[in-house]
């Protein structure tokens, strides 16, 4: 019922062409819990309900017309390739097809879903409030979670998340781009400390990272060395005082090269198993990953990725992976448009992708989408500036 619900609330919003609709989407999109904790309630035959907006406001917009004959000639070879492909391979499953060329389609929509009524909703201003508001609502998720490390075990049936917290919403995802853009977003200290305190607790080392490396690139030159000495007092205030938070108890050398071996294991497991041309083209889309504590945990052991999108993308196109890389960044690039918002996250991909087969989950697409929007109404701000000052 309440997948229903959803999946009508967010096509009405897409085909809508209001712009407190799309306004209100987002701000959803931001402040909800979207997460694996919730994944039963966003998530239903290999669909993810957020969807539902995108291709209602793509259809809204009339904008599914424009795909050019180039488009479709360079995608349908390539979906018709990996079917075929997918046929001929013995190992082949299908539900973990449609996962890997998930993305082709995500892709194909980019070209569809350029300057439309969703990004003519929003200004400067108005995306500030929503990260705004979203970074109180998703601390106040992050603070409880905290405090109640044990909640989620009435939700999961899985031992695995019941036995620990995860917070992997979508906002954790899209923290590093919130930093980058600080300053025209126009955070306050205060903000800048909470998305700090979100990361932490979440737990996601690789993120961590990320959102400390994008804090710095938006700094100013002479404001990096203070950066620098307020984050080593900062991660030493928690080392000392918040032991029990997973991304410090784990911070350490051995325990990251244990987590990364058992992590990887099961690549090199599929690796002992590949046939010569398997190195060079892979198992091909479909082929299933035996990854052995999924079983005890109560699900396929065949799945479709690893926890890296590198080992995922080797283990089924091969040295292929390397061109596909590229049509994806290329594709990413012509949606994206603004430089500076193509940096950044051209930078979260190929760091996210360590550790996060990035391309098979939906905050693969909604961080594009975030990157246009900055980027959108950065422009807007630029323009007003210049009109005025011409005035």
């Amino acid at each position: 019922m309440i997948l229903i619900f959803q999946s009508i609330l967010y096509t009405l919003l897409g085909l809508l062409r209001k712009k407190s609709f799309k306004i209100f989407f987002l701000f959803l999109l931001l402040a909800l819990p979207y997460s694996n904790a919730f994944q039963e309630y966003f998530y239903f035959l290999g669909v993810y309900v957020l969807l539902f907006f995108v291709l209602s406001d793509a259809f809204s917009t009339l904008s599914l017309k424009r795909i050019s004959r180039k488009s479709l000639s360079l995608y349908i070879p390539l979906i018709l390739a990996a079917i075929l492909y997918a046929i001929l391979t013995p190992s082949f499953k299908f539900n973990v097809f449609l996962k890997d060329i998930f993305f082709i389609f995500l892709l194909l929509l980019l070209r569809s879903w350029k300057d439309n009524f969703f990004l003519q909703s929003f200004n400067k201003e108005s995306l500030r409030k929503i990260v705004i508001l979203s970074i109180y609502i998703n601390f106040c998720y992050a603070l409880f979670l905290y405090l109640n490390p044990s909640f989620l075990t009435s939700i999961f049936d899985d031992p695995f998340y019941s036995s620990q917290f995860r917070l992997t919403t979508l906002f954790v995802y899209l923290i590093p781009f919130i930093v980058y853009n600080l300053k025209s977003l126009n955070l306050k200290k205060q903000h800048i400390f909470l998305l700090y305190a979100i990361a932490l607790i979440a737990g996601s080392r690789i993120n961590i990272m990320l959102i400390s490396l994008f804090h710095f690139f938006a700094l100013e030159k002479r404001e990096r060395v203070f950066f620098l000495f307020f984050l080593g007092i900062l991660f030493s205030i928690v080392a000392i005082n918040l032991t029990n938070l997973r991304v410090i108890e784990q911070l350490n050398g051995p325990t990251i090269l244990n987590d990364l071996i058992v992590r990887f294991g099961p690549f090199f497991d599929t690796l002992e198993k590949f046939d010569f041309i398997d190195y060079i083209i892979g198992k091909g889309p479909g082929f299933g990953i035996y990854i052995s504590w999924f079983e005890y945990r109560g699900l396929d052991p065949y799945n479709a990725y690893l926890d890296s999108l590198y080992l995922t993308f080797y283990i089924k196109y091969g040295v292929l992976m390397i061109p596909i890389i590229f049509i994806i960044l290329h594709e990413v690039k012509l949606y994206i448009q603004n430089k500076e918002q193509f940096k950044a996250f051209l930078f979260w991909f190929l760091i996210i992708g360590l550790t996060n087969a990035i391309t098979y989950i939906y905050v693969f697409l909604f961080a594009i989408i975030f990157c246009k929007l900055n980027g959108h109404s950065t422009s807007n701000l630029n323009y007003h500036e210049t009109s005025k000052n011409l005035q």
